[in-house]
Order: structure tokens, then sequence, then C-alpha cells
């Protein structure tokens, strides 16, 4: 069985990104010595999760829904402040929301990658993510997939439309290789989304990975890709 390719750790990755734009953004270069696969490129190309972002994404409904939920949930909090500084709390409640989901996020996909290892991830710094940890378990244990690749960085080095980012997985299941990509939601809120399925498609067109071995950092050709998973978390 070939060893599962992962990724550099996350205290690498400022080799592989930079911050870009008042929004610090991270963007994505290759400072690896050339190869057959590749040559190094300090001009920063736009993340996958950028350019997913440029989609339109209709969030006026949903903003206002959580600054509603915020005014009506912390009234207690906000009617002892002034009107300045009750309408900066609640006005924030979107953005707290936000930041709350792509913690959750990020420590799920830390789960994840934990248990591709075979190792039992370190819940003590995930306190909000914890509740996912069944169902990530019962995930595997459904599917059953053999893990081709874990969080490898991927990159396209087109001048006008390349891009680099992180994909989640590679999996192998019943003699096909899927791209996947991990969705935590709040309960109750399962589903997927077109520019979930772009993300996965541009990670497919990827030139090559960046994985670490032995200690060194190398690029690798993409392994076959036969079709995309997106699958939607929830603690249920």
């Amino acid at each position: 069985m070939t060893a599962t390719l992962y990724g550099p750790d996350e205290a690498d990755m400022d080799l592989f990104r930079v911050q870009v734009g008042r929004n610090k953004e991270r963007w994505y270069v290759d400072p690896l010595p050339a190869d057959k696969l590749g040559a190094p490129f300090k001009a920063p190309r736009p993340s996958v999760s950028t350019v997913k972002n440029a989609w339109p994404k209709h969030l006026g409904p949903w903003i206002a829904s959580e600054t509603a939920k915020a005014a009506f949930s912390k009234r207690n909090e906000w009617s002892k402040l002034t009107e300045d500084q009750a309408i900066d709390f609640i006005k924030g409640a979107s953005d707290s929301s936000r930041d709350d989901s792509a913690a959750r996020g990020t420590n799920v996909h830390k789960i994840m990658e934990a248990l591709s290892r075979g190792q039992e991830p370190m819940m003590a710094l995930m306190v909000n993510a914890a509740g996912y940890l069944p169902s990530c378990r019962a995930i595997l244990a459904d599917l059953k997939p053999t893990w081709i690749a874990s969080e490898c960085i991927a990159i396209c080095t087109d001048e006008q439309y390349g891009f680099g980012g992180t994909l989640d997985a590679i999996w192998e299941i019943e003699g096909r290789n899927l791209l996947v990509d991990f969705k935590s939601r709040k309960a109750g809120k399962h589903g997927a989304y077109d520019e979930e399925a772009a993300q996965i498609a541009a990670y497919s067109n990827a030139d090559y990975l960046i994985v670490k071995q032995d200690g060194e950092f190398r690029r690798v050709p993409v392994p076959r890709i036969d079709g995309g998973l997106i699958i939607s978390i929830t603690p249920e």
C-alpha cells in the first residue's frame, strides 16, 4: 500500500503562503528548487478560497438574521450600553458568527487529519468542534476510505489563471479516487454548494502537489482523480 501523502505542517506554511492586500488574504508561492514538475515562483497566486469568494453569496438575509438573533438573545447585555456602543455590539454579530464557523471548520479539518494518521485528536484544543468527533469517526467507519493524500498544497502555475490552495483529502473508495472537501455545518444544516464543487474542480486541475516527506518538501504529481466528494459534517 502506498503511503499517504501529507502536506507541510502548519508551522511550515509561511514558506508557501504570503498575505496580500488590505484584507491580508493568504496567497501561495513556491520557493522550492526547480525540478521536472515545476520551478520556483515569487509572484503569488491567489488561493482557491479567494477565487471562490468572488462567487455571489447573497448574504444579506443571513446577515440580517444573525443580527436579529444577537439583538434578541443578548438584549440584557446591550441594553446597558450607550446607543453607539449597542450598535457596534449588535452589528458585529454576523462577523462573530462567521469567525466562529471558520474556527470550527479548521478544527474539524484537524480532527480528520489526526484520524488519517491513526492519532487521537487533541480535543482540549478544539472545544468548538468536540461535538463533531463522533460524526467524523462514523463517516470513516461507513465509507472506509484509503487515504491517498491529506492537507497537501495544490499549485497551478498559469500566470493568468494560476492558483494555490490546501486540499482536504484524496480518498480511494471502491477503486475510485475522489478529491474530498470537508464542510462543517451547524446542526441540521446539511448542504453542498456550487462554489464548493468549483473548489474541488480547481484542485483537480492543479499542476502538482507540495508534500512533506522524510522532513523535506517536494513536488509530486497530482494523483489520478476520478471524481469529487463534498462531505457535509454536522454534530448529528
